[in-house]
């Protein structure tokens, strides 16, 4: 997908101030003028030509409404779909850990904590969400948003729910998000990605001797490829929510 130069409009009314190559898409920033006043706003696009009959848009309004950036619209544009969002104060996390990396443990435990409370809200109405620092949003009040995502059904996601119930699609999920946040943690606490490792990933430790060994041996065992191993979402959940608690 080609993204919009600045000063471009999108649906004719926001107009192209900035776009970021997104994990799924583009992200704008924009700019409109609503009852007299600018009014700056996000606006997520993603190309959904080649799956089009699976995407279920109208279900988009029925995200979560404190989980994800609240809508103020949803469109189709030339096979392009845009999802406009509420004005709302903060950055992305991946624009803040661009500056900050590697985090101290505290706030580390603090934002991971943060995305797995809002996962397990999410997997309570049978939604999900795009686990990615580019589709995480953080507050000046420390609140922590998507953007991307909805119920299972809005957006295929590479389980066919044709063949699966939804408990198994949810379970799939819960797995599959436990690594990406086992992921997330380990590169934010020590500043290293471990899938740039290659097959022998470096222990928590060795970067962070003072690393909890509750905590590493979590991390270590959400990010192996054995899913039997995995600890579920849950579990990192309340560790997580002990070690904020001490």
């Amino acid at each position: 997908m080609e993204a919009k130069g600045q000063n471009e409009r999108i649906g004719n009314k926001y107009r192209v101030l900035r776009s970021f190559k997104f994990v799924n898409g583009i992200l704008y920033y924009t700019e409109s003028e609503e009852d007299g006043f600018t009014i700056t706003r996000y606006i997520h696009a993603m190309d959904i030509r080649a799956f089009r009959n699976q995407v279920h848009e109208e279900q988009l309004y029925t995200r979560h409404k404190t989980v994800f950036c609240p809508l103020k619209e949803v469109f189709i544009e030339e096979g392009i779909l845009y999802q406009v969002f509420e004005k709302i104060e903060g950055s992305l996390l991946a624009y803040q850990l661009m500056k900050s990396l590697p985090l101290r443990m505290a706030d580390m435990i603090w934002v991971s904590h943060g995305i797995t409370r809002n996962l397990l809200e999410l997997y309570s109405e049978k939604q999900s969400a795009l686990i990615h620092p580019q589709n995480i949003f953080v507050t000046p009040n420390r609140e922590i948003y998507f953007l991307h995502g909805g119920p299972i059904h809005a957006f295929p996601r590479g389980y066919s729910i044709g063949k699966r119930d939804e408990e198994s699609i949810l379970k799939m999920i819960n797995s599959s998000d436990a690594y990406t946040v086992g992921v997330m943690m380990y590169w934010m606490v020590t500043g290293t990605n471990p899938l740039m490792s290659g097959l022998q990933t470096p222990k928590i430790t060795d970067y962070v001797p003072d690393c909890p060994p509750v905590l590493a041996d979590m991390i270590s065992r959400a990010i192996s490829f054995d899913t039997n191993k995995r600890p579920s979402i849950e579990e990192i959940n309340r560790v997580l929510g002990q070690m904020l608690s001490k």
